[in-house]
């Protein structure tokens, strides 16, 4: 049960990606966010999304950061699978 609770963990660690979003303390580690990717391309005049990359991320870091007047969260994702 162990050996696979530490592949588990390890698989989080493929896919990373950090973002910054406007200042919300309702997020913490461990939540789960969805997050729109749009795609290189174009499907007429719109932006298709990246259907691979899109989806649900779980937060694996943040740091809340106020300068001046305004308030943003630093997001650091993990995601293990990716949609096909």
């Amino acid at each position: 049960m162990q050996a696979y609770q530490w592949m588990r963990i390890e698989s989080l660690k493929n896919i990373r990606l950090e973002i910054t979003v406007p200042g919300n303390l309702d997020l913490y580690v461990g939540y789960g966010v969805y997050v729109t990717i749009p795609a290189t391309g174009k499907v007429g005049d719109t932006i298709a999304v990246d259907k691979k990359y899109s989806g649900r991320y779980i937060i694996a870091a943040l740091a809340h950061k106020s300068t001046g007047g305004s308030m943003t969260t630093e997001l650091q994702l993990m995601k293990d699978t990716l949609q096909i």
